[in-house]
């Protein structure tokens, strides 16, 4: 009807991008709605995801439903350039979606998600949890390819973390455990990885920005790296610390890996690594030059 079409109009025209001045409310949102789950300055953190404080630049974008000054909800849109089979094409991923209790149950959250797909030529989602998986499921199309790899760095405590009979299982972790010490003291007596220098940079410089520049753009479909996104995407981020590591051959940027490591993980610090970079496929010894090195940062803060 008439009246339902227009009760539209006023809805949408209700989504805004939030500015600075909008920071202390949605500050409030997020207390009421995620109560004692932030544990963290989320003043900070949204201040700097969306660039809610004064001269700050982000690449994300808050938006909010005001309705008569009052914002009721949210959702953020993380924006860079996909590589695809045409070309590179801009895209947002979605995130940080809040809705105040009034509004929770009036399909509201759907309704923020299909806005990303009127806003944006192309939205992704990454990731869900228990309570916006079911809606992810129905709204989006599933980019298949997408794996999660665990690897224990010390069986035994693997085993006594996942294992009920343990006593049985510490036997063979024990014997697996020596084993993989002595293959892994043989590969580094006898791996080649050439002359390759590691640097621990804290922010990523113009020199590997321009290695990015020249790969092609119509390979698989996958985030478009840049330094200015990357130092953004990890190491200006004021909830986790992130360390890059990055491979040199011949002083030319040749490997990249980004990890961080959680020590508050509750079954003891756990290594995330969550991007990675080689230049070409012969150059796989720089990559292996700079996995070793984390790895040694990893046995270091007792990463089982």
């Amino acid at each position: 009807s008439a009246g339902d079409r227009q009760g539209i109009e006023q809805l949408i025209a209700s989504l805004r991008s939030a500015i600075p001045s909008d920071l202390d409310a949605i500050v409030a949102l997020r207390r009421r709605v995620l109560g004692p789950n932030v544990t963290w300055n989320d003043h900070d953190y949204l201040s700097w995801r969306y660039g809610l404080a004064p001269a700050s630049r982000s690449h994300a974008t808050f938006h909010v439903l005001d309705v008569g000054g009052q914002i009721l909800a949210g959702i953020g849109a993380e924006r860079f350039d996909l590589n695809t089979p045409h070309g590179v094409a801009p895209a947002v991923c979605g995130m940080d979606i809040l809705a105040d209790h009034s509004v929770r149950d009036t399909g509201v959250g759907p309704w923020l998600n299909l806005s990303l797909f009127r806003l944006h030529p192309i939205a992704l989602a990454l990731g869900s949890n228990a309570t916006s998986r079911g809606m992810v499921a129905q709204l989006y199309d599933t980019l298949h390819g997408r794996n999660v790899y665990h690897l224990p760095l010390d069986v035994k405590s693997f085993v006594h973390r996942h294992f009920r009979r343990r006593l049985v299982g510490s036997l063979y972790a024990a014997l697996a455990d020596g084993v993989v010490r002595s293959r892994n003291r043989w590969l580094e007596l006898t791996r080649r990885t050439g002359k390759v220098r590691v640097d621990n940079p804290r922010l990523l410089g113009t020199d590997i920005d321009r290695e990015w520049s020249d790969e092609s753009s119509n390979g698989p479909i996958g985030i478009r790296r840049s330094a200015a996104y990357l130092n953004w995407r990890f190491f200006r981020n004021p909830r986790a610390e992130y360390r890059a590591l990055i491979g040199a051959l011949q002083d030319r940027p040749t490997a990249l890996l980004v990890f961080r490591i959680n020590d508050q993980a509750a079954d003891g610090p756990v290594m995330h690594l969550l991007d990675w970079w080689v230049r070409a496929p012969t150059d796989k010894g720089a990559f292996v030059a700079v996995l070793d090195a984390a790895l040694v940062e990893a046995r270091h803060r007792r990463v089982a």
